[in-house]
């Protein structure tokens, strides 16, 4: 299953702003470098005491002290954007409700949670639990906006989802900008559920390796300004990229198994380009979900092969879980950087430790290097628990 709006605007979705923090950068520049050097932000974890897990290496960001990481996160990624927009808020603010908000998230809180309960039931009577509204309002301080706020929390498929709500709403007029984002921290409490279902990598994250073990988890967040081609023009703002197409499905197989056969994910990619107006030929590039576990990673290259095994081509795929690890609900947030970060250097990013691939059909390249080849059509996925997944068509926008 999947859904898909009908496009009512006739008039592109660009990206026009990105803003990046987690383990191997703190701005969207410095993760562009990163990426394409291939260097590493998973490090020891300092975030809490890892004894008695089955991991002791995370992607965490430098810089973010244990209070109030998510917020810390959130609002280094935002003002990044910010930057990269030479927008101010009070500039945000004028777009009124035609300007709106989209972010994605998973994890949001749940160590504050985990202390609200251990304070009440130690008898403390002025405990505060922050929510959802906490953070929506906080963000709306920093970057101006003033239209609706729409949180999205579809496991790891979050920061995706968020995207192509945002891409919805502007290509049927709703709106003609909005700010998207995911963000998502490092917690024990995810750490020990993901430790309980043995899926944590005893090394580090090897996707699309013969010898992958698990996941490594990361933290981050990653925003955006997405807006009409034609407000773009009249901003004078050139735009990174154009958002062509956008799916979400679900194949409700299990909790947190993916349907090993990939046919879910398969729908979901396939609706994508077909919302673009592509065929499978047609793309060079797919950043994937990529988690290094036996099963996901299994299927996802299986339903990759039967996109494009009638197309004659053969197309790179990488995951950037190997560099920063998997930072759940902000990881399809840093995924869609990431192909921005590709199209703009006009190079490939490496699949870091590759040493030793997984057996892959001839439609599938895996690359330890960087490759110097122009990314002009990508897809980029995300498959996550409860049979959740997202995609998202992305073209390269020739600036005359």
């Amino acid at each position: 299953m999947y859904v898909r709006m009908k496009k009512n605007c006739m008039d592109k979705v660009v990206i026009t702003a990105a803003g990046v923090v987690c383990g191997n950068a703190g701005s969207m520049k410095e993760f562009e470098e990163a990426l394409l050097d291939g260097k590493s932000g998973i490090k020891q974890c300092t975030a809490f005491n890892t004894a008695g897990l089955a991991a002791a290496r995370f992607g965490q960001a430098d810089g973010i002290t244990n209070e109030g990481r998510f917020f810390a996160l959130m609002e280094r990624a935002a003002s990044d954007m910010m930057q990269d927009a030479r927008l101010t808020k009070e500039a945000v603010a004028a777009f009124g409700g035609r300007c709106r908000l989209f972010m994605g998230t998973l994890l949001y809180n749940t160590e504050a949670c985990l202390c609200h309960v251990q304070a009440k039931m130690q008898g403390e009577t002025d405990s505060y639990l922050a929510h959802v509204n906490d953070f929506s309002q906080r963000i709306r301080e920093l970057t101006g906006v003033r239209g609706s706020v729409t949180v999205c929390s579809s496991a790891c498929a979050s920061g995706t989802t968020a995207a192509g709500m945002a891409f919805d709403y502007i290509r049927n007029g709703l709106c003609d900008c909005a700010i998207v984002g995911g963000v998502d921290a490092l917690s024990y409490i995810t750490a020990c559920g993901f430790n309980a279902l043995q899926a944590l990598s005893s090394s580090q994250c090897k996707p699309y390796c013969a010898d992958r073990d698990g996941i490594t988890i990361g933290e981050g967040g990653a925003f955006f300004f997405v807006e009409t081609e034609t407000q773009a023009k009249r901003r004078g703002a050139k735009p990174y990229a154009e958002i062509a197409g956008y799916a979400i499905g679900n194949d409700a197989y299990h909790a947190t198994s993916p349907d090993p056969t990939g046919a879910g994910a398969y729908r979901t990619m396939s609706a994508a380009l077909a919302d673009a107006g592509w065929k499978g030929g047609e793309i060079d590039y797919i950043d994937g979900h990529g988690t290094g576990s036996l099963i996901n990673d299994d299927m996802e290259v299986k339903a990759i092969d039967r996109l494009l095994k009638c197309s004659g081509k053969t197309v790179q795929l990488v995951s950037t879980k190997a560099l920063i690890g998997h930072c759940m609900g902000a990881s399809g947030a840093l995924e869609l950087a990431s192909v921005l970060a590709a199209m703009k250097a006009g190079r490939t990013v490496p699949q870091a430790q590759l040493a030793d691939p997984m057996p892959v059909p001839q439609t599938i390249r895996l690359c330890r290097e960087s490759v110097p080849e122009p990314v002009r059509r990508a897809l980029s996925c995300s498959f996550a628990f409860a049979g959740n997944s997202a995609a998202l068509a992305v073209q390269k926008v020739e600036i005359v």
